[in-house]
Formats: C-alpha cells, sequence, structure tokens
C-alpha cells in the first residue's frame, strides 16, 4: 500500500494481473484506489495489447524529487517482447517520464529487447541510476541512465559479460 505526497490521505494499492478470467484477457499492471474500503477504484492502469504479460510493478521515488516514480516491467516468450517503462507522479496522476536513448517504442519505454537489472543509486546523489542489459543481436550491451532532473539518458555503455 502506498500513501500518494499530494494527498496523504489517499492509499492505493499496486497489483499486477495476469490471466484470462471469463475468456477476457487481463494483463494490467493497476494502482486501485483503496482510501474508501467501501468502493475501491481504479487510480491508474498500464496494459499492454500486443502480446506481453506483466513482470512486476515498483513504486519509489528515484529521481530525488520526493514524488514517486512507477516502474513497470513486461515481457514475452522472446527477448524482443521485453520492456521496462517509467512514469512520474505529477500532482493527480502518473504521467510518462521520459528516456533518451532508451531503444523503446514510446518515449517512456527504457529498453525493448533487454531488461533491467538493477536500480541503484550509484554516486550516492539520492537519484537512482537505472541499470539495463540490453541485447543486439548475439551481442549484449550493460548501459547505465542517468537522471539529469528532466529525463533519463544514457550514460555510459559497455559490453556485458
Amino acid at each position: 500500500i502506498y500513501v500518494l505526497p499530494t494527498h496523504p490521505e489517499r492509499k492505493v494499492l499496486l497489483t499486477v494481473d495476469r490471466g484470462n478470467p471469463a475468456g477476457e484477457i487481463l494483463d494490467r499492471i493497476t494502482l486501485i484506489d483503496i482510501t474508501d474500503k467501501t468502493t475501491p477504484s481504479i487510480f491508474w492502469e498500464q496494459k499492454q495489447d500486443f502480446g506481453i504479460l506483466p513482470g512486476y510493478g515498483y513504486i519509489k521515488d528515484i529521481t530525488g524529487d520526493e514524488y514517486p516514480e512507477l516502474v513497470s516491467s513486461w515481457g514475452g516468450t522472446r527477448a524482443l517482447d521485453n520492456s521496462i517503462w517509467l512514469y512520474t507522479f505529477s500532482g493527480e496522476k502518473f504521467v510518462p517520464l521520459p528516456i533518451l536513448e532508451g531503444h523503446g517504442r514510446e518515449p517512456n519505454e527504457l529498453i525493448n529487447n533487454s531488461y533491467l537489472d538493477e536500480i541503484v543509486d550509484i554516486d550516492n546523489d539520492s537519484i537512482f541510476e537505472l541499470i539495463a542489459i540490453y541485447q543486439k543481436g548475439d551481442q549484449s550491451f550493460k548501459e547505465t541512465y542517468k537522471y539529469n532532473g528532466k529525463e533519463y539518458y544514457l550514460w555510459k555503455k559497455e559490453e556485458a559479460r
């Protein structure tokens, strides 16, 4: 259960749903507002329509601005289907957090054809770096992304071993 900083009285529950209830495809990552326990409602939702499954959802202030970011992971049977998506909380809702040189199909998609290896504060500045393993053909690269106050950018790229 998470508390949103602009509304400390509001509580949200992060769920990762994989399934096919009653013949309906229901693969999604959802934040459910449970402030009023008698009538929970969807606060935010991410669905994918290209045949991949949700991996995980993660909420933490990774940019050091005291507002939470949401990191979501999606994957399929092919490495090409693996991707990481970033969102930042902006007052009332989560909005895409841009990533430069992220290889994705969308501006807030970190990587297509990779996986997130680590979210870590390398330089102890309270801003977390994202470390991803990116595959291109038969080569793998370890890519580190840093936050510049507005977006994440590719800071370091090296061959993965």
